[in-house]
């Protein structure tokens, strides 16, 4: 899991026409759900920390061991995961969130999606992790590939896949951020400034799948 915030010095929204919305893309089922997970979060995140986060104390065990039900139990899946920071993290995550204030939910980008599909679609050509490119660009560079952002932006990635509750999982985790000193995840995602997003859950040849979403403040498409 990475997360990574770039802030524009230019307040140029005003001069930004209407994003294209959500009925102008082509999403994934479990693409919609990582959207939905996420407005989840944002918009309700007392009851997500009731809800989502509380009921999975239940299965860590022997320390840093986290065994949901719904990981594939077949050879070739994830098994279970071992964790950092075990229970600590997320406990400390639904504390956050009993104590974070709503945001807005955020409205899925034609162009922001385009961002975050080059990068997931070289990272799973090449087996590559990180926010950095092949060729050295950032997140912000490609993002400015597909339009004009501003005010901020960012990017998550996530890499792993539990069969069933994808969507539920990829949230969940940059939520608990486990492992990530700072939070910047969640951060992220909790950050009422960011108005748009773009998201990708694609193969991943070393983690099965990754998700990459690009975040902007503003963002007019090209």
């Amino acid at each position: 899991m990475f997360g990574y915030v770039v802030r524009s010095l230019l307040l140029t929204s005003l001069l930004l026409a209407p994003p294209i919305h959500a009925n102008t893309l082509t999403l994934s089922a479990i693409e919609h759900g990582i959207l939905t997970e996420l407005n989840f979060a944002r918009s309700d995140p007392y009851r997500y920390a009731d809800e989502v986060l509380e009921p999975m104390l239940q299965y860590y065990r022997e320390g840093k061991i986290w065994d949901p039900p719904w990981f594939n139990k077949q050879p070739g899946h994830i098994q279970v995961i071992t964790t950092h920071e075990g229970v600590e993290a997320l406990l400390e995550a639904i504390e956050a969130m009993r104590s974070a204030e709503p945001v807005r939910p955020l409205t899925p980008s034609y162009g922001l999606t385009l961002a975050a599909r080059e990068h997931a679609a070289e990272q799973g050509k090449y087996n590559l992790t990180g926010h950095i490119g092949r060729d050295g660009s950032t997140p912000e560079q490609r993002i400015a590939r597909y339009g004009r952002w501003s005010l901020i932006a960012g990017e998550n990635l996530f890499y792993g896949n539990s069969d069933v509750n994808a969507a539920r999982h990829v949230v969940m985790g940059l939520i608990i951020d486990d492992g990530v000193a700072d939070r910047g995840h969640r951060k992220l995602i909790m950050d009422g400034r960011y108005q748009y997003v773009g998201i990708v859950y694609a193969p991943h040849p070393s983690f099965g799948f990754m998700s990459a979403q690009s975040y902007a403040g503003q963002f007019h498409d090209h």
